[in-house]
């Protein structure tokens, strides 16, 4: 058997011995006849593996009888919202800001009451952590709130902030058990155990007692009640058992190493041969401040986009003079000639973008995947970026996913809808215009009573439908929904008819149809179980045609309805705006 290392961030490697012991124990734990997967939480056999998981974890990092440890689900991201619903007993959160986790859980905290961001290093990119040793704590926070070492960006605390008498809550994630942690410090500490301990799906949290209260914000999920976990032992529900039974056994193991103390000794000889190596090379840097290095988690670049393309190259398996030349093309397809000598850092978005497609065409792939390429772009970037991908389009199918319609609209030549996780539409988006009921709208303003309005609409014989409102100053105000592209003609025709009857048009506009109104209506059933879902053998016959390959589950594709939802709360957002 070989084993790779591997250097993800998260889910990591477990130590062999911990696996193979699992994997002995799979079929037959102890002689129970089952494996941890197949048995109750609720029998003995279960309760003893979590008792010995907790008494072992108590030992490694000496935790105080005052408190709880509790094994939960849902991850650290579960916690952002955990936290501030047991803990903002005055409705105030004081969060430092060092990274992506700790920006996401002050964000997510915002939805229960104040956060005050008291410190931040956003300012240098997270590259450090700031000086926490005299912050301006709010006299009515209920906690200060770190993430103290960051996966992302490769910073660690030293010294924990001053809170002054607040509560510290801390997400140690890509720390835990790397390294004595003084408990009493802190009153929360939580962490996914993916990167660390065991396989994802587990949350360890050891929160002070007297943090463990009834008077939580109203509204908390009973779940998320702190209380409701503690009380039960952890078992107030169906746990991650075999997700804690494997962390149980690396406890263990990490006991045998020599505990924490010699975690830390070896994982910063480790962390040594990184940095030593980075310090002295020519072509990669860290981006860390010495000081506020962590000893788990080592980012570096190159920065030079150069680099980035041949080391991208490489690894898709081009070498020697057809890597060059093949750098040389996308660096001229995508127009970066100006800036090849520049770091990637010092470049604008839409350059940043360029770099990025640049990469993906290293291998001359017969499909490229673009997602949301123009959003945060200047209106000047999104051109040169539709016009790019236009390009490409003639040589590569570009397959571009995207809720940013007018782009889709402007840029594809097939487009295709999911809602539910089902395929509703697949077809050209002037097809898909024409398609929809009723899509091209007259909209009109007149002293005519509804009678002359019906009477008009007789003689035009395209409207397929027509609504009326009164406005406050007596005139009708009309829709008419017409079958039909030629708006210019009918409307024409309409204000010739009100003219022979001498009644007054005093407003008419006219709407096209487009990708917009097409996404809404086809997404905005009652019920997703409601709308037509496309016949995916002839949908794959389409894309055969157009020689697209590696789509053969096209007709089972899923999408997460949340994008949805968001675009649509969005649009009608902006729609109440303007009538306001």
């Amino acid at each position: 058997m070989s084993r790779v290392y591997n250097f993800s961030a998260g889910p990591a490697m477990l130590p062999v011995e911990v696996l193979k012991e699992a994997a002995s124990e799979m079929l037959d734990y102890q002689g129970s006849g089952m494996s941890v997967m197949e048995m109750s939480h609720r029998s003995q056999v279960f309760q003893n593996i979590i008792d010995e998981a907790e008494a072992d974890l108590r030992d490694l990092l000496n935790i105080p009888d005052n408190y709880k440890v509790l094994f939960l689900q849902g991850g650290a991201s579960q916690q952002f919202a955990a936290v501030p619903m047991n803990l903002m007993k005055n409705g105030v959160a004081d969060y430092i800001v060092t990274g992506q986790w700790s920006k996401k859980a002050a964000q997510e905290a915002e939805k229960y009451g104040k956060v005050n961001v008291i410190a931040s290093s956003a300012d240098k990119t997270f590259s450090y952590i700031p000086d926490c040793s005299d912050l301006p704590i709010d006299d009515d926070a209920d906690y200060v709130y770190i993430c103290e070492n960051n996966t992302i960006y490769g910073t660690k605390y030293k010294e924990l902030p001053n809170t002054k008498g607040k509560t510290l809550v801390a997400d140690v994630s890509s720390c835990f058990l790397s390294e004595p942690h003084d408990v009493e410090k802190y009153g929360v500490l939580y962490g996914g155990v993916q990167k660390n301990i065991g396989p994802a799906g587990v949350v360890i949290a050891i929160i002070r007692e007297d943090l463990i209260r009834d008077d939580v914000l109203p509204g908390t999920p009973t779940m998320l009640k702190y209380k409701t976990q503690a009380d039960k032992g952890s078992l107030y529900n169906t746990p991650p058992c075999y997700g804690i039974y494997i962390c149980g056994k690396v406890f263990k193991w990490l006991k045998k190493q020599g505990g924490l103390a010699a975690m830390k000794e070896h994982n910063e000889k480790k962390a040594k041969i990184l940095y030593d190596y980075l310090d002295q090379s020519k072509m990669f840097k860290g981006t860390v401040e010495k000081e506020s290095r962590s000893i788990m988690n080592v980012p570096f670049v190159t920065g030079d986009k150069d680099l980035d393309a041949k080391f991208v190259a490489e690894a898709k398996g081009l070498k020697g003079k057809e890597m060059d030349c093949q750098i040389e093309g996308v660096i001229s397809q995508t127009r970066i000639q100006n800036v090849r000598k520049r770091l990637i850092s010092k470049l604008s978005k839409g350059y940043r973008q360029r770099v990025g497609i640049a990469q993906a065409l290293l291998g001359n792939p017969k499909v490229i995947i673009l997602d949301e390429p123009t959003v945060g772009l200047d209106p000047i970037q999104i051109i040169e970026i539709r016009d790019l991908i236009k390009q490409l389009g003639k040589n590569h199918t570009v397959i571009l996913s995207s809720h940013i319609l007018s782009e889709v609209q402007a840029i594809c030549e097939k487009v295709l809808i999911i809602s539910g996780g089902k395929l509703i539409a697949f077809d050209e988006p002037e097809h898909l215009e024409k398609s929809l009921t009723g899509s091209n709208e007259i909209l009109f303003t007149t002293e005519a009573t509804q009678e002359e309005v019906e009477e008009v609409k007789s003689l035009l014989g395209e409207i397929t439908e027509v609504s009326y409102h009164e406005t406050q100053d007596g005139l009708l105000s009309v829709t008419m929904k017409i079958d039909s592209d030629d708006i210019r003609g009918i409307s024409r025709k309409l204000s010739m008819e009100f003219a022979k009857r001498e009644k007054a048009l005093y407003e008419l506009t006219s709407k096209k149809a487009n990708l917009e109104d097409i996404f809404l209506e086809l997404t905005e059933a009652a019920d997703p179980a409601d709308v037509p879902e496309k016949d995916s053998e002839q949908v794959k016959a389409d894309l055969r045609d157009m020689e697209i390959s590696g789509l053969e589950e096209i007709g089972g594709l899923e999408k997460d309805e949340t994008d949805e939802e968001e675009y649509r709360n969005k649009k009608k957002q902006e729609e109440e705006e303007k009538t306001e």
